[in-house]
């Protein structure tokens, strides 16, 4: 226990004394390539209906931007929902092994904050690097329970420490802060994804609103318990806890610098699979569009008998066929491949509610056997290697394989890949001046002198 409690007294201090002299630059600007990367996600999902309708009912206004047409400005609550609820709809958002996705769970929070109470863009980056570093250590320490998914419970802890960073919290403060919201985590089921039960886009937006309500609760005098942070993460929703992690280089090494970027519109676990597909059809790089990878050949799907794809023992839990939904396909390896083989890409139309009864990707599904590959366990987190045999009727195979998908923190990513990304996600809702302009600001965001002026479109 005084480890834990160490640990969670180190984590605090770090947060109340980070600044931005104590950030090095390579950090300060991979958080801004995140920051960036997540708002041009966020636009992308103010397309879905659900999401609308959820954004009609949220109308108190307010001075925190809603990342949907129109820019409209509503109170800090409502921004952090339905823009956590947008993010969250595209499984296109970034994220960190093992194994999680901080951005999605701190953006939403520390934005609609600092717009809330006229932080500075140099304080919001800041609050963001440090609940982003929070969540990092929570996913690194903790082994969760197979069935637990990393939404609406990981993130509680890197979103109450960007708030307790805004509201410039003491020490203690934060210690109450993370002990109360680690006592809020939800035990949020990954059947909710692989089923394609949309109320598994709103566990993030839970985070949100209990953050914020832990705001008031803490600066009421409300307390948390010492050890929640154990108990939840490492018995309650996790198998174990390793406190030494919790810890070790913090402030010398900074969680955004092992950051993945998701390129394909699907589930993280899908995308190894997915460049193996690739690959095994010739890869080819596409400089400045979206998709930036895709494939060179197209085969005619009759020629296939059957498709192979051998993965860690950890993706089994996507090797069904997916229900008839736009989320269940998502998290489908069989339906992932299937779409990637007919189209020669992955980008988010491939996904659409309108594909359910395209008869092709129906049989080609049909055809995908996924295998665990237990020897490779080891591989895991460096890697998240896949291979794909693709063997057609005739006798002859095409294999790909792939050791970490493009945009994974061992891999190099450019930037203009990740703009390339952002412009075709939101073509459809900004003009070309509106994408460069939002780009540019949060590239220059230390300039913004009140974050309630952003975007200033």
């Amino acid at each position: 226990m005084n480890e834990l409690l160490e640990a969670t007294e180190a984590l605090a201090a770090f947060v109340v004394e980070l600044e931005r002299p104590l950030i090095p630059d390579d950090v300060w600007n991979r958080a801004k390539w995140i920051v960036a990367d997540t708002i041009g996600v966020a636009i992308q999902g103010a397309g879905e209906e659900d999401v609308k309708h959820l954004a009609k009912r949220m109308t108190r206004e307010g001075v925190s931007v809603v990342f949907h047409p129109g820019f409209k400005r509503v109170d800090c609550n409502s921004a952090a929902v339905i823009n956590a609820v947008s993010i969250c709809s595209q499984e296109l958002d970034e994220g960190t092994r093992p194994t999680g996705h901080p951005a999605l769970h701190v953006l939403p929070v520390a934005l609609a904050l600092a717009q809330s109470v006229h932080a500075t863009g140099t304080e919001f980056l800041t609050s963001f690097i440090a609940g982003y570093e929070l969540q990092y250590r929570i996913q690194r320490s903790a082994v969760l329970r197979p069935n637990i998914h990393p939404h609406g419970n990981l993130g509680n802890i890197g979103a109450i420490a960007a708030v307790g960073k805004l509201l410039r919290w003491t020490k203690q403060q934060l210690v109450e802060g993370m002990n109360a919201a680690a006592a809020f985590a939800m035990a949020t089921s990954w059947k909710a994804c692989t089923a394609g039960a949309t109320i598994r886009n709103a566990y993030p937006a839970a985070t949100a609103q209990m953050v914020l309500l832990v705001r008031d609760f803490v600066e009421s005098g409300f307390t948390g318990y010492d050890g929640a942070l154990g108990e939840t993460y490492g018995e309650l929703l996790g198998e174990s806890i390793d406190f030494s992690l919790l810890t070790n280089g913090l402030g010398s090494s900074f969680g955004v610098m092992d950051n993945y970027f998701k390129f394909h519109a699907a589930c993280a676990l899908t995308h190894p699979v997915l460049d193996a597909v690739i690959d095994a059809l010739g890869p080819r790089m596409q400089p400045g569009e979206y998709p930036c990878l895709v494939s060179s050949v197209k085969l005619d799907l009759a020629t296939i008998a059957r498709i192979d794809v051998r993965v860690l023992p950890r993706s089994m839990r996507l090797s069904q066929v997916a229900h008839p939904n736009p989320l269940s396909f998502k998290f489908s390896i069989p339906f992932a491949v299937a779409t990637l083989l007919k189209h020669g890409d992955s980008g988010p139309a491939r996904f659409r509610a309108d594909v359910v009864e395209d008869e092709d990707l129906v049989r080609l599904q049909q055809l995908v056997q996924v295998i665990p590959m237990h020897e490779w366990v080891h591989r895991w987190p460096l890697e998240h290697p896949a291979l794909v045999s693709i063997i057609l009727k005739d006798g002859a195979s095409l294999t790909g394989a792939s050791s970490n998908p493009y945009g994974s923190q061992a891999g190099t990513i450019n930037q203009a890949d990740l703009a390339a990304k952002f412009n075709a996600l939101t073509a459809d809702l900004l003009s070309a001046d509106e994408q460069g302009g939002l780009w540019n600001q949060v590239m220059n965001c230390e300039a913004l002198k009140d974050m309630s002026n952003f975007p200033g479109l």
